[in-house]
C-alpha cells in the first residue's frame, strides 16, 4: 500500500474538481428507468460492462496503456471489486426482503461509513461540528425517503452491508494514493463479469431492446465511467469527508431529475431534504481540516 501527502492546495483543488461526480451519479435513476424491465443485477452488469468499454475507448484516445487489470495492485482490485459489486448485490437483496424506502435510507448511509472509517484509520480529520453535519445530512435523506416502512432483518442487514461495501472501499482508497489510473476500469470490468455470471446462474437474463441499449451506454458513460472515476480520484487526492457530505445530495438531485423529466412537481419533502443537506455541507466544509 502507498499513502500520499498532497499539499493543502492540491487537496482543495481535487475536492472541487471531483465534486461533479455527485451530479453524474444523480442521473443514474432517470436514465436507467427506461431499462427497468431488465432484471436489476443483469442490468447492472450491463451498466458496468458499458462503463468498462468507455474506459477502454478513453484509453485508446488518450494513448494510455491498455492493461487496467494487470496494472492494478491485487489487494486494491479485490477491495474495489467488492466495494462496487457488493454495494449493488446487497442493495438488490435488501429490496427483495424489506421495504425499498427503508433500504434506500440505510444504503445511503455509506458516506457516514466512509468518514468514520477514514477517521479511525487516520486518513481524515473530524470534529464535533463536522460529525453533526454528517448526521444532519443523513436526516435529510431520511426525510426524503420517509414513508410506510415494513422492516425485515434480512433486508436491514443487506442494506447495511450495501452501505458498508462502498463506504469501506471509499475510506481505504487513500492507501493506494499512487494508483489513480485505470483502477476503476478494472473494478467495473470484473464486477460486470461477476454480476453477469450471477444473473446467468439464477436465470435472470433478458435481451434488451434498442432503447434499453442506448440507456445502458448512457449509464455506462456518465454515472459509471465519469462519476465513479471522479469519485475515485477524489477519494485519493481530495477531502474524503467533504466529498462524503456532498454525496448525500445524490438521492435528492436524482429525485429532482425524476420529477422534472417525469412531469411531476418537486414535493415539499424534497425541498426540506435539500435544505437540510445544504446545511450539512456548509457545516462539514467549514469544520473539516485537510490533511
Amino acid at each position: 500500500m502507498q499513502t500520499g501527502s498532497p499539499n493543502l492546495l492540491s487537496v482543495r483543488k481535487y475536492t472541487i474538481l471531483t465534486a461533479p461526480c455527485v451530479f453524474a451519479w444523480s442521473l443514474w435513476p432517470v436514465l436507467a428507468i427506461s431499462a427497468s424491465a431488465l432484471p436489476p443485477i443483469f442490468a447492472t452488469s450491463l451498466f458496468f460492462g458499458a462503463g468498462f468499454l468507455f474506459y477502454w475507448i478513453f484509453a485508446i484516445l488518450s494513448g494510455t496503456k491498455l492493461t487496467f487489470i494487470s496494472d492494478t495492485p491485487p489487494l486494491l482490485l479485490v477491495v474495489g471489486t467488492l466495494g462496487l459489486s457488493g454495494n449493488v448485490v446487497f442493495f438488490n437483496l435488501g429490496i427483495r426482503y424489506s421495504d425499498p424506502v427503508l433500504v434506500n435510507i440505510i444504503a445511503y448511509s455509506w458516506p457516514i461509513f466512509t468518514s468514520v472509517i477514514a477517521y479511525f484509520l487516520g486518513l481524515a480529520r473530524l470534529n464535533k461540528l463536522a460529525v453533526l453535519g454528517l448526521v444532519i445530512s443523513f436526516i435529510g435523506v431520511v426525510v426524503l425517503f420517509y414513508g410506510q416502512i415494513d422492516p425485515s432483518w434480512i433486508g436491514l442487514c443487506a442494506a447495511s452491508f450495501s452501505a458498508l461495501c462502498w463506504g469501506t472501499y471509499s475510506a481505504v482508497r487513500k492507501y493506494w494514493a499512487a494508483s489513480t489510473g485505470g483502477e476503476m476500469a478494472a473494478f467495473a470490468g470484473v464486477s460486470a463479469l461477476l454480476l453477469f455470471l450471477m444473473s446467468a446462474l439464477t436465470g435472470d437474463i433478458s435481451m434488451p431492446n434498442s432503447s434499453m441499449i442506448m440507456v445502458v451506454f448512457l449509464v455506462g458513460l456518465i454515472p459509471v465511467a465519469i462519476g465513479n472515476t471522479l469519485w475515485d480520484i477524489g477519494m485519493v487526492r481530495g477531502n474524503q469527508v467533504i466529498l462524503s457530505a456532498l454525496a448525500f445530495a445524490t438521492p435528492i438531485l436524482a429525485t429532482c431529475w425524476l420529477a422534472i423529466w417525469g412531469g411531476s412537481t418537486v414535493s415539499q419533502g424534497v425541498v426540506i431534504s435539500l435544505l437540510i443537506v445544504i446545511v450539512d455541507i456548509a457545516l462539514t466544509v467549514k469544520n473539516t481540516s485537510d490533511i
